[in-house]
């Protein structure tokens, strides 16, 4: 992705539309993990932070492959932006303890964020 398309993308004010900002934050902060897959960063929690917060560790969920990196003032800026300290989880997509009535309605809105990420990649490079 060019550059060009993530300084236009940090760029967006969605401030009164915040699933859309989500969606271009989470884009935002895969590009600046080197490529994170989605499904990494939204299990992201405080424990993958560690040496003080300054490197990002965890194991990659679809092969288990332990991945660390240093966090860059990007990447904090955008964990700064969601951590909730009433959460586990750095960024607001999925729910502590999913209750069966409400899996479906996390999946969904999983799946909306990253459509709506995969429509900002598209949009932003036409």
């Amino acid at each position: 992705v060019p550059v060009e398309v993530i300084k236009q993308m940090a760029a967006l004010d969605l401030e009164e539309e915040p699933e859309k900002k989500l969606a271009v934050d989470m884009a935002l902060f895969s590009f600046f993990a080197c490529g994170m897959p989605f499904t990494d960063i939204v299990r992201l929690s405080g424990e993958n932070l560690v040496e003080e917060g300054k490197v990002l560790s965890y194991r990659r969920q679809k092969t288990g492959a332990l991945i660390e990196m240093e966090v860059s003032e990007s990447m904090q800026l955008l964990i700064d932006r969601y951590r909730r300290e009433d959460s586990k989880y750095l960024f607001p997509v999925l729910e502590e303890e999913p209750h069966m009535n409400s899996i479906n309605i996390v999946w969904h809105r999983k799946i909306n964020i990253w459509q709506m990420c995969r429509f900002y990649w598209v949009y932003l490079q036409s």
